[in-house]
């Protein structure tokens, strides 16, 4: 999928944009501030329905105006093509619309313009808990796979009723737990299935291209962690009841998950250093492409955001080449200086357009 066209309509701190794009790397560049994340945070809204920053819709509304538009004009291999259109205005509800037909859902969007975002926040999954790490499964899986994002949706609306019933004064009731429990683990067996499915083809793949950009001959490794790994799912809940019903919460759950991550056997958030961190970001997000990929028969957009402040310059001419040389399809980066996109792709004669950014306005393209 590519996106030919963004227009922006009073989108953060843009008030008004209109952006043409190339099929394959495309360099957004400008000062610190100057509304480069936003045009990537844009294109994710349009993928997701969402912002990728977690922000309430009304936030993404520039000062001193009452609503956003944000329009996303793509072609798909076939010659399709597809208009996206979502906005909000301050006191209304978001609304999302393809090809003029009002969304009812956002999972009726999810997937059909997958995206892969890679942004100077990722560091929280190696140091961040373990919902930075799920997140991380749930947005992958939920692009390509519509029986997890059915049964996660699901599970998480029984959980938000079981923890509420768990809370009733003076006691909750031992039967209403067990009801709960009840239609939870089928949909936690589907879940599980399906995660332990994705954490392992994610390492194969994390392995490979970690070598590839890092040029290291260590051992990196994913583990999943599940309080249902090798258990009988029933079991688990039923062990945990009377604890449940005691401390008033739920104890038991997918929303325990984790992802361990290893190098030569040791914890990386302990035992790795800068660089092999910084690789190994890449490569999970680098891996995220590839499932979604191949699960979709559909490439997406890659999102690089201020990428060279990850990587040394070793790494990142790795990166830039491994993108060129494999199947990638649209990669759109930001970067402050343009000179030092410049030299790596021009030493490599790997084609790019570029487009200078200030202030949230547009101010020159070059092809």
């Amino acid at each position: 999928m590519i996106l030919r066209e963004l227009e922006l309509d009073c989108f953060k701190n843009i008030h008004r944009l209109s952006l043409s794009l190339r099929p394959g790397i495309n360099v957004i560049y400008g000062d610190n501030g100057a509304g480069k994340t936003n045009l990537l945070d844009a294109i994710y809204l349009l993928s997701l329905g969402k912002s990728h920053f977690h922000l309430a819709d009304n936030a993404l509304i520039r000062d001193e105006e009452e609503f956003y538009r944000v329009v996303g004009h793509y072609s798909s291999g076939d010659d399709k093509t597809y208009d996206v259109v979502v906005k909000h205005q301050r006191q209304g509800k978001k609304q999302i619309e393809l090809n003029r037909k009002k969304v009812n859902r956002v999972k009726e969007l999810l997937g059909r313009f997958p995206v892969v975002f890679v942004a100077p926040d990722d560091i929280s999954l190696v140091f961040g808990g373990g919902r930075d790490r799920r997140n991380l499964i749930n947005r992958t899986l939920c692009q390509c796979d519509s029986d997890y994002l059915v049964s996660l949706m699901k599970y998480n609306r029984l959980l938000r009723q079981k923890d509420a019933m768990l809370k009733k004064w003076p006691k909750p009731d031992r039967l209403e737990v067990e009801t709960y429990n009840y239609q939870m683990i089928p949909l936690v067996e589907t879940i599980h299935l399906k995660r332990s499915a994705y954490i392992d083809e994610l390492g194969a793949v994390i392995r490979g291209i970690y070598a590839d950009i890092s040029d290291d001959d260590e051992c990196v490794s994913t583990e999943y962690k599940s309080q249902f790994a090798l258990r009988n799912i029933a079991e688990v809940f039923r062990e945990q009841l009377d604890a449940e019903i005691s401390i008033q919460r739920p104890l038991v759950g997918i929303q325990r998950d984790d992802i361990l991550l290893y190098i030569e056997g040791k914890l990386f958030k302990k035992f790795g250093s800068q660089g092999q961190i910084k690789s190994l970001l890449y490569s999970m997000r680098m891996s995220e492409y590839h499932f979604l990929s191949k699960s979709l028969g559909e490439k997406p957009i890659l999102l690089l955001d201020d990428y060279f402040e990850k990587l040394d310059g070793k790494r990142l001419s790795a990166l830039l080449l491994l993108i060129q040389q494999a199947p990638f399809g649209q990669v759109i980066l930001t970067d402050t200086e343009l000179s030092r996109s410049q030299k790596i792709f021009e030493r490599h004669g790997i084609p790019y357009a570029a487009y200078a950014i200030d202030k949230g306005e547009l101010l020159t393209a070059k092809k």
